[in-house]
């Protein structure tokens, strides 16, 4: 018969840090960010009637940036959303990362001559849902 000798307290220690360092080492995350401000449907649907930038400022509000060109300028409106979630284990410098991403943006641009009057605009949607 094999007789086993029974695990020692210093064993029990060693085998707890270690599983202590390796948690501790690990890391999960869960990013969400949104830049910007995110424009309605009535934003999108008024933006015919717009004819200066007084009055798009009015309506739809301050733009993520302003372009400045040679026949006049253009407000540019951006909503990002940028998510991810992650897994990192690292231990004595073995890693196992898992991680996904996704960035999307709804983008529109309002053009204007020289004298502010809108000469045209442009939208790109991204389809967030109503819950993003």
């Amino acid at each position: 018969m094999i007789s086993r000798a029974p695990i020692s307290i210093t064993a029990r220690a060693g085998a707890l840090a270690i599983m202590v360092v390796a948690v501790v080492l690990s890391g999960c995350t869960i990013r969400r960010e949104f830049i910007g401000n995110r424009l309605t449907q009535e934003d999108l649907e008024a933006l015919p009637t717009l004819e200066t930038k007084g009055e798009v400022l009015e309506t739809i509000g301050p733009p993520s940036k302003i372009e400045l060109r040679m026949d006049g300028s253009a407000f540019v409106y951006r909503y990002e959303l940028q998510r991810g979630s992650g897994l990192a284990i690292s231990a004595f410098q073995a890693t196992f990362d898992n991680s996904t991403s996704d960035r999307r943006a709804d983008l529109v641009i309002v053009y204007f001559d020289k004298q502010g009057r809108v000469e045209r605009y442009g939208f790109a949607r991204s389809g967030f849902s109503d819950e993003e």
